[in-house]
């Protein structure tokens, strides 16, 4: 019994099957958010002892194996959801440009017709609008493009987020045209609507979001690393987890500052904005400051004192630079109401 014992505890400490004294499996690690994985896909994963074993089950729950080397295995999230959602905003921004909703200065004439929209985004307006509003969308109703941009002003001991709207304004006569082409409300049956069961599932359901602090769970299993050995290794696969979506953000903001410079060529005010990042606030334009002090306006005030106030857009610089893409739906309710629903991003 005693020589029993001491054969696994050094089965354990070498890494080798006490019955047959071959190596164990690698190890693996993988790191996920909690609710997104059914308890039974992650003990079967944890049954797998090769790489091999694993691509079968990896793919469906949107992960991916990378070796680490020397007999570790790091499993990521996939980013198949990032880079699809960086495609479907590219082709909503062209269609921005396209449709000219960054020409600020001159009323709106002319909606956009909802087929016009990529199918991605008119099932998620669609959706939206059935489950706020109780009203079925069809790719003939009109919608409107709306523009607005978040400018993050800050000093060495003070940010503060402004959102500037940037949006065109519909012309009287088109919001008159609009009374009568609008979806109507009603029609939408309980089980239409994209009401989500738990957080769990709404996080699964953000466009790009594949995990978050809250919830991010980690498992590992194979061949045991105990101590220091154990926290490098947790280490690097955060290191790695950092590096995909840091490549894959790159990206995104890529587009972003891409999407302002298109609509700077026709907007000076977007042209601004697209190369204000780092550049000191007390040097934009009288447009900006304007758009600026609107946006302060219209949200909870930050600053003690106008004091204050002067003192921090004097000694501020512009931080970041974030577009907002919007579309709403022109919605008549049942007792004749008329409103806007959507959502923006």
């Amino acid at each position: 019994m005693i020589l029993a014992t001491i054969v696994f505890l050094k089965s354990l400490c070498f890494g080798l099957d006490s019955t047959q004294g071959i190596a164990l499996a690698p190890t693996f690690l993988l790191g996920y958010q909690e609710g997104t994985i059914e308890p039974k896909t992650i003990e079967k994963l944890q049954a797998c002892t090769k790489v091999s074993e694993l691509d079968p089950l990896l793919r469906p729950v949107g992960l991916v194996a990378q070796s680490h080397g020397n007999g570790v295995i790091f499993i990521f999230p996939s980013l198949e959801k990032l880079e699809f959602y960086i495609r479907m905003k590219k082709e909503l921004m062209d269609l921005f440009v396209q449709e000219e909703a960054g020409a600020s200065s001159k009323p709106l004439e002319r909606p956009t017709p909802a087929g016009n929209i990529p199918q991605y985004w008119f099932d998620q307006l669609s959706s939206t609008v059935m489950t706020s509003s109780n009203t079925r969308l069809t790719k003939t109703n009109p919608v409107l493009l709306q523009l607005s941009c978040e400018l993050v002003l800050a000093t060495d001991d003070k940010e503060v987020s402004v959102r500037l709207n940037l949006a065109r304004m519909p012309s009287t006569t088109l919001l008159g045209k609009l009374r009568g082409s609008a979806a109507v409300e009603g029609g939408v049956l309980p089980n239409e609507k994209a009401f989500p069961v738990s957080i769990e599932e709404a996080i699964r359901n953000y466009p790009y979001v594949s995990f978050t602090l809250s919830g991010l769970t980690i498992k590992a299993w194979g061949k045991p690393i105990q101590n220091s050995a154990a926290a490098k290794i947790y280490e690097e696969y955060f290191k790695g987890l950092k590096e995909r979506t840091e490549e894959a953000e790159k990206r995104l903001g890529q587009i972003h500052r891409d999407f302002m410079a298109d609509l700077g060529q026709s907007n000076p005010l977007w042209k601004e904005l697209s190369a204000s990042k780092d550049t000191k606030f007390s040097s934009a334009s009288k447009e900006l400051v304007l758009a600026v002090a609107t946006g302060l306006r219209s949200g909870s005030d930050p600053f003690s004192s106008a004091q204050d106030k002067a003192n921090f857009i004097a000694n501020s610089k512009i931080k970041r630079v974030r577009p907002f893409l919007g579309i709403l739906a022109p919605i008549m309710n049942h007792k004749g109401s008329f409103s806007l629903g959507g959502f923006d991003f």
